[in-house]
Parts: C-alpha cells; structure tokens; sequence
C-alpha cells in the first residue's frame, strides 16, 4: 500500500494542475470531476480520498468530486458519462482504465497509477480521443540514471522482458548508450523464466 500512495502523489499534483484550470473556467462549464477507483478497497479509497483532499485545498470551492467504483459503472452510471457533468474522469488503477476505455465518454479521462505498456494497449474512440496517462514506471531514463548511481565503473545491464516490454528494447538501448552502459537483454513470458536467465 506504501508504494501505492507513494506512487499517488504524482498523481495528485498533475490532478491539482487540472484543477486549476478548471478554476479558470467560465462559471457556465460545470466544474466536476469524477475519480474511478479500479476496486471498493481500503487502498484505492484512500488514495482517492487523499486526491481529494489535495484538491479541495488547491482549487476552487466550486469543484465538485466524486468516487465511483470501476465495476459499478459496467452495470450502471453509464448515463451519466455521456453527459457534460464532468469535466475530467480519473482512473485510478489498471481496471479502471480498462473499463472506461470501452465506456462513452464525453469529458477527457487521465488514466493514473498504470504501466505505460498497459495505457498504450487500450483501445482508442475513433474520433475525439481525449485520453491521457500519469505513468506508474518510472522513465527508463531515470533508472538508468539510478543504475548509474549504484553501480559505479558498471558497463553491462541486463534487461530481462516480455513480448509486452519489447517494444521499449531499441529505446533503451538508445538511452543506455548515451550513458555508455551495454544492454544484455533476455527474453521471458512466465515468472519460472526470471531464475534461469539470471543465471546467463
């Protein structure tokens, strides 16, 4: 749970930067936004509850926030989506991305606390996508860097991926040249995979 909340405040001050804006907006526009946590449990809730109360400090007293439940939105709340309600939708959470992508909604939706290959898999509307993502990995730039850090006089890293992380190889690979290290890379689909390959 630590590491989720951690991982939360990224979130929480891109969301505080949205909200700005819509201080800013004509008081005509209404100014809700609504946090759809992937699970009803005391993680998500108290991330999305820390959200709030973020928000409610830095923007106007006039937003209105709302938690709605991923799962409860696949059998209702639909109507509502559709609507100009909210201004912006929150996912919280990799369910919560998932079900939204396939819902019609009209107001842009930030998908939060997701791994880039994951928002980079959802299905995109035909026309008007207004989807966006705060990452849950961090750069590979970064961890390079940090790699760098820990291990000083190290040249080789190895880098152990899937058919879902492949498409980052060449990209890491640019990045770790300018930082001069060479990538070892090996390839795995199953967890039993990892042990062997450290091995190498």
């Amino acid at each position: 749970m630590k590491m989720a909340l951690v991982a939360a405040r990224r979130t929480m001050w891109a969301l505080c930067f949205c909200a700005a804006h819509l201080a800013l907006a004509p008081a005509a526009v209404a100014q809700n936004i609504a946090l759809v946590v992937s699970e009803n449990t005391p993680t998500y809730n108290e991330i999305a509850n820390s959200v709030k109360r973020l928000l409610k400090q830095q923007a106007s007293p006039a937003l209105q926030l709302s938690t709605l439940v991923a799962d409860d939105l696949e059998s209702d709340g639909r109507e509502i989506l559709k609507s100009d309600f909210y201004s912006l939708v929150v996912t919280i959470g990799a369910r919560a991305a998932g079900i939204m992508a396939d819902l019609p909604v009209k107001a842009p939706v930030l998908n939060t606390l997701i791994p880039r290959a994951l928002y980079e898999r959802l299905p995109r509307r035909v026309s008007g996508d207004r989807t966006s993502a705060i990452y849950l990995d961090q750069p590979l730039a970064r961890q390079l860097e940090l790699a760098r850090l820990v291990l000083p006089g190290k040249s080789r890293l190895g880098f152990l991926y899937s058919a879902k992380s492949a498409p980052y190889l060449a990209e890491l690979e640019r990045l770790a040249k300018v930082k001069r290290f060479t990538i070892v890379a090996a390839r795995g689909e199953q967890a039993g995979d990892v042990g062997p390959m450290l091995g190498k």
